[in-house]
């Protein structure tokens, strides 16, 4: 148990640290929006486009040790807004090429692998009836049936 203890003690002492970083740097760009709104004032040429002013988000509420054992022990925070993304720019060059892959592999080796399977299954049968493994009979029927496929294709 003391180990547990000193454990989140440490990470109570982490978060506090940088709880005081983020107000520190909260600081530095208030102080820095209040030094570039000083120098557009003294300067006597316009601005060609007006800076957006920055308001720094509230200050996170201070650490404690409930709210730290809160969150170990799964009890979940409010979630924040999301933020509403713009749809992402799609590049021309990204588009013609993929079209080039999508022509190349959808395409080219669905037809190269059409080839293939008709000279395979041709050879098969060349053999088949070479070693008579099929009839006249079953050359005769295979005909016909293959012609009635083909003729069927030809009229779709």
């Amino acid at each position: 148990m003391p180990n547990e203890n000193s454990y989140s003690e440490e990470i109570i002492g982490s978060l506090v640290a940088i709880n005081k970083s983020i107000e520190d740097l909260n600081q530095k760009i208030e102080l820095q929006n209040e030094r570039i709104a000083q120098l557009e004032k003294n300067s006597q040429a316009s601005p060609v486009a007006s800076a957006p002013t920055y308001t720094s988000p509230p200050s996170p509420p201070p650490l404690t040790p409930q709210a730290v054992s809160a969150n170990y022990y799964g009890i979940k925070p409010s979630q924040p807004q999301s933020i509403s993304q713009s749809a992402p720019i799609q590049n021309q060059a990204v588009s013609k090429e993929s079209n080039f892959e999508e022509n190349i592999g959808g395409t080219w080796f669905a037809r190269i692998g059409m080839m293939a399977l008709v000279l395979g299954v041709s050879f098969f049968l060349k053999y088949a009836f070479d070693n008579d493994w099929i009839g006249p009979i079953g050359r005769v029927m295979s005909g016909i049936v293959v012609g009635i496929a083909l003729l069927g294709l030809g009229e779709k």
